[in-house]
Order: C-alpha cells, then structure tokens, then sequence
C-alpha cells in the first residue's frame, strides 16, 4: 500500500509534468529551481535552500580565495578556461573510484593541497566523482562548495541531495561508500554545453538515474524516454530536457520530505539502489553506477510483476544498458 507521504509527492510532482510536457529550449536554458537543507544536516545553520540552475560555469564562482576541482578530459575545452576565474586554483584530476574517492586519498589529499590554503569555496568541475572528491574535503574545511556538473549522471544524480561518499579501501577490495555524510553544495550549475561534447557511452551511464526518476516518481517521464521522439544520442536539447526533468522532480520530492522518510521520498531517491551498490561492490566498480541502477531497477520490476517492466526494457535496449552483466 502506497504511504500517504509518497502519494503526496506523487501527487504534487503532477505540476513539474506538466511544465516539462510543453516547456521551450529557452525556458530550460534558463531553468531554476531549488532544495531544502534538512534541518538535521550540519549545513542547516548556514544555508537554508540551495539553488539548481541551467547557467554558464561562471555563476559556480564569488568572492574569496578558490579552489577548482575540474577533471582533466575537461581541458580541451576551449570556452572552459575563460569561465574560471584567473585567481582560482586548479587541479586537474583523473579520477577513478579507487583513488580519487577513496577516503585515505582524499585525507592525503587535503593535508596536501588544501588545508592551511585559507579556501573560501571549492568548485567541483566534473561527474560523481570529482563531485564526490569536492564535497568530502568541503567538508573536512568547512567552507562554501559550488558543483559544475558535467555528466549525465552527475546533473541528475551526484549532484542532488547533499551526499558525501567516499569508498574505503580493505583487504577484499573496496567497501563502496563506507563514509558517509551530507554536505549540501552553495549551488548546481549545469552547463548545457558539456552535453554537446559528452561521449554516447556517459549518456547510456547517466540514463539510469533518469530512469529511476521515471519509474518511481513521474510515469509522463518514463513515457518520455521510451518515446520514439526522444533520442539522447542525437538530440541534446532533449537530453538536457530529460536531466533537467528529472533534477526538478528530485527537487519536488526532497522539498517536500527533505529528511527522506522510509515511506516517502527514499523510495524515489533511493529506489534500487541497495541492489545496485551490490553490482558495483561485485564488479569491484567495472560496472558503472547508472548502469548498476538501471539493472536493478530491471531485477525488481521481474520480481514484482511490474506493468512498468517493459517499458524500463524498452528505455535500456534505446539507452544500450545491457539488462545483465
């Protein structure tokens, strides 16, 4: 039986499909909305809400000594560079789930290049797991946190919610997210033009989470992506359309249960994820995220006989998410 808190978030993402039914490019090139800090995470005293905007990577900046977190693939950017302040400093990393979010790394790291720097704000430039990387030493200094998103994956996921995750490394291997903590961001600035560039593979990785969204929060949404007009790999207007979709029904459902209640919005939130961290930890990380939830999204659908199932398999077989392995 349907809880009456989800049924409330169900019922009041009604209006964020109707806004994306017939939105214009313009109007998701210039898309805002917002998230609640839980009272009961740490940066409630400082921030009350923080922004989810469509802008250029310059509005992740402010004043004060600041510290860029920004993955290497990014530097060929040619219209990147001009948006980071001249004064900001850069690291360029190449991350990996066994290095860059591994908890003793990223305490080595801090000794090493942040703490005693004095840092104002730290920007995270990439996916997950430089989003990751920035909001664990963010929050070992204390001090404001902007991310630029710059997957699939990322807009719709990492950079929701106020996660700080990091992976612990023992002797089987890697326990996935053995730390972890909330440290919501200042602001999400998503970029459109990192979709323009963004390899087919990172879509396929970043339309489980969007899936996700659809299958446990909004069916105009899953309908939308097993369309025959919705092609991510072709048309990035849509895809931007879909990622943004998909952040405005995250923010409708943690606006309205912020604390993520079992009965309401760690259903959607959290949907599958439980058996999705098992794929990774298993594949010891050579399955991606997104892909992972895809899957065991597909696996609880079997289980339960769900009337959605086919139209899941359909968005994985459009998406090339393999149903296994």
């Amino acid at each position: 039986m349907t809880s009456k808190l989800y049924q409330s978030i169900l019922d009041s993402a009604v209006s964020v499909d109707r806004q994306f039914e017939k939105i214009s490019l313009d109007e998701l090139r210039a898309f805002q909305t917002s998230f609640v800090v839980p009272l009961s995470h740490p940066r409630s005293g400082k921030i009350e809400r923080y922004a989810y905007v469509s802008a250029p990577v310059s509005a992740a900046f402010a004043e004060g000594k600041t510290l860029v977190l920004a993955d290497s693939v990014l530097r060929s950017l040619p219209w990147l560079k001009p948006e980071i302040p001249a004064s900001a400093t850069v690291n360029w990393l190449d991350p990996n789930e066994t290095e860059t979010k591994e908890q003793g790394s990223l305490d080595h790291f801090y000794e090493e290049n942040v703490a005693g720097n004095g840092y104002a704000r730290i920007v995270a430039i990439g996916g997950g797991i430089v989003i990751n990387a920035a909001s664990y030493l963010a929050e070992k200094e204390g001090c404001e946190l902007a991310y630029v998103p710059t997957t699939v994956l990322a807009m719709a996921d990492a950079a929701i919610g106020g996660k700080v995750r990091a992976n612990l490394r023992v002797d089987y291997g890697y326990k996935k997210h053995a730390y972890k903590s909330w440290y919501e961001p200042d602001c999400v600035v998503v970029e459109s033009r990192f979709l323009e560039t963004i390899p087919d593979r990172q879509i396929s990785v970043g339309m489980g989470e969007i899936i996700k969204q659809g299958v446990y929060q909004s069916r105009p949404l899953l309908d939308y992506l097993a369309s025959d007009g919705f092609d991510p790999f072709h048309d990035r207007d849509a895809l931007l359309k879909s990622v943004l979709w998909a952040a405005a029904l995250a923010a409708n459902c943690l606006n309205v249960d912020p604390e993520e209640s079992k009965d309401g919005s760690h259903i959607i939130m959290r949907g599958a994820h439980d058996a999705s961290d098992k794929i990774e930890e298993a594949s010891h990380f050579i399955v991606p995220h997104g892909i992972a939830v895809a899957q065991a999204i597909r696996a609880e659908l079997i289980e339960n006989a769900s009337r959605l199932l086919q139209t899941v398999e359909t968005c994985m077989t459009k998406f090339h998410i393999p149903f296994e392995g």
